[in-house]
Order: C-alpha cells, then sequence, then structure tokens
C-alpha cells in the first residue's frame, strides 16, 4: 500500500512511519527543510521524501501527481499551541490552508486516496466539567488560535466530503507523549530535566501547577489507532482518539522521580502557572473503539520509562560530543 504522510519530520509521525514500515507498506513523505532534519535522515533509504511546503499549493499538487498515494496520512502542522499563540498567521495558514491546499491537489490529480486528515481536541475549546468526558457529539468552539487552525481544518474535511466526495475522516487527538517528544511538552520537558539532574550533585527542578489533569496516551498507540481508523473508520466521521482517562501532572513527575537515579527535590513556581487553565480535560473514546477495536495498550509507567532513557542517552551523546 502506497502511503504518504505529511509534516514526515513530526514526533507523531515520525512513529506512524515505523509501524507502517513494520507493516511491509510503502512510505512517502512531504515536510519542510528536511535536509536539516534529523528524523528526516534517519529515515532516508527507508522512505522517498519530498521537501515541499504545505502552504504552496503549486508544489503541493506536483508532488501529489508524482506520487499517486493510496492512503494519506495528513500530519503537516504547527503543532504546538504556544507556538501557533506567538505566530497566528503561520499555523492558521498552515493548519488550516495547508490542508484546504492538501485537498484540491488530490481533487486536481484526480485520484482517491483516503484521507486521515489529524486535528486537535483543542477543537472543542472549553467545556464545562458536567459535560465530561467529551465525546464526538460535543459542539466545536475553540478558544485557542491552535484550535481554531485545526477547527477551520476540520470544516474542512466536511466540507470536500460532502461536496466532493473525497474520502476524508478526522482525528482529534488528546495529548500523547512517548520517546522522542520534543522537550517543550510537559511530560518530555519533566523526563528532560530529569535527566540532566540526576547527574548533578544537588538535582532540583522548578515546575507549574501539578493540580492539572489530562488524558493521555502513548504516541504509539496513538498511531496504532490512526492506522485502525484508516482501514476501518468511517469516511466522514471525526473520531477522538484518547485514553478516556484522567492523570494528574503531579502523577507523572511522581512516576518519572521514581524511575530517577538520584533525589530529585521538586520546587512548585506560582509564577509557572497559566491563568484560565481548566484543571480537567479529557476524551471519550467509545466511537474509534467500537469501529476499529483500537484501544489502548502501553501502560503510562512504560511510556514515561521510554520518555527517560530517550533523553538519558540523548544527553549522553551530547555531553560525549561535547568532551
Amino acid at each position: 500500500m502506497r502511503n504518504l504522510i505529511t509534516g514526515i519530520n513530526g514526533f507523531a509521525a515520525s512513529h506512524l512511519t515505523n509501524l507502517l514500515l513494520e507493516n511491509g507498506e510503502e512510505v512517502f513523505g512531504v515536510g519542510r527543510n528536511l535536509e536539516n532534519n534529523q528524523k528526516a535522515r534517519s529515515l532516508s533509504g527507508k522512505i522517498k521524501t519530498f521537501s515541499c511546503d504545505m502552504r504552496d499549493s503549486t508544489q503541493l499538487e506536483k508532488v501529489i501527481a508524482e506520487i499517486g498515494p493510496k492512503r494519506i496520512y495528513h500530519m503537516a502542522s504547527v503543532s504546538n499551541p504556544s507556538e501557533a499563540a506567538k505566530d497566528f498567521k503561520t499555523a492558521f495558514e498552515t493548519n488550516a490552508l495547508g490542508t484546504l491546499n492538501l485537498f484540491e491537489a488530490v481533487k486536481l490529480n484526480k485520484i482517491s486516496p483516503r484521507i486521515i486528515s489529524v486535528g486537535s481536541s483543542q477543537e472543542y475549546g472549553f467545556v464545562r466539567q458536567e459535560e465530561m468526558p467529551i465525546s464526538e457529539e460535543a459542539a466545536v468552539k475553540p478558544v485557542s488560535p491552535y484550535g481554531i487552525s485545526k477547527a477551520y481544518a476540520s470544516m474542512l474535511a466536511q466540507l470536500f466530503f460532502f461536496r466532493d466526495k473525497l474520502d476524508i475522516l478526522h482525528v482529534r487527538p488528546f495529548n500523547h507523549t512517548g520517546p522522542g517528544q520534543a522537550e517543550k511538552y510537559v511530560c518530555s520537558e519533566f523526563a528532560k530535566k530529569i535527566a540532566e539532574e540526576e547527574l548533578k550533585e544537588d538535582p532540583r527542578i522548578e515546575v507549574g501547577d501539578l493540580r492539572i489533569e489530562r488524558d493521555f496516551t502513548d504516541v504509539r498507540d496513538t498511531v496504532q489507532a490512526y492506522y485502525s481508523l484508516m482501514v476501518k473508520g468511517e469516511p466522514g466521521r471525526a473520531y477522538n482518539v484518547c485514553s478516556g482517562k484522567l492523570v494528574s501532572i503531579k502523577e507523572i513527575l511522581s512516576i518519572l522521580k521514581k524511575s530517577a537515579k538520584r533525589e530529585v527535590v521538586v520546587v512548585e513556581k506560582p509564577e509557572l502557572f497559566r491563568e484560565g487553565e481548566q484543571l480537567k480535560y479529557y476524551g471519550k473514546r467509545d466511537m474509534v473503539t467500537q469501529h476499529t477495536e483500537w484501544e489502548p495498550k502501553i501502560q503510562l509507567k512504560q511510556t514515561l520509562s521510554d520518555l527517560l532513557q530517550y533523553w538519558r542517552e540523548k544527553i549522553q551523546v551530547k555531553k560525549a560530543y561535547n568532551d
């Protein structure tokens, strides 16, 4: 099966690539600045990649014509909410207009691949506690620039499904983490800090609000859900991809601390707290499980152990290089 992954140099995309290759499938990738990307270089010889900005409709149309994909996982995105807030124009052009360009490129090339459009749980915006867990029936009313850009992508998926009969379904993943995640996300940030601090004489880390509870899934389970939906999902639908369970940031930090090679002191800093942050936010995964039989398999403790080991190895390589 000929697969195209947009945003091939992304965190989840790298795990999806590995899954598809393990299944004996053919993988093509599209991304920006691939020549300078370590993840893309590590895949050299295993897949064929194309440097292409999703905002460039002409270039994207040519790439789609050359590949002729049977399945498309659309993962190209400005995926960090903080970055999207700082530069909403770029985030919107990439996440929303980039999605429009992809669907138009498929139409213009007169091909009919199955497409998974990857959105975000932030499309739901602020949700009252009594309305949780959040199901796919919840209203889409984003309150962040990132959520808005992904909600537009979701609406475009609906438009091209109903109007143009493209075989599209949309997924809304909640928090996912695991080895390879950038440090700008909370689990990876904690894991990196602990990996760094356990090498010091007086290890300590500063943290924000530990009361916050979120819905975390291992990234390897998340991409397995995408694959299952690609095979069995119903076009025109939006699916939550999540664990359906709450876990506090305090518990995540506790698990990582127990795995540390030495005692790490934690200092809570009120100035790091974010105003207006919802304390609890989690989803309902009934639909994806009913339609595909998918369910998360990797326990949080294993996920965090793998993430911590990833950072230990990365720090050791950097240290050896500097020495």
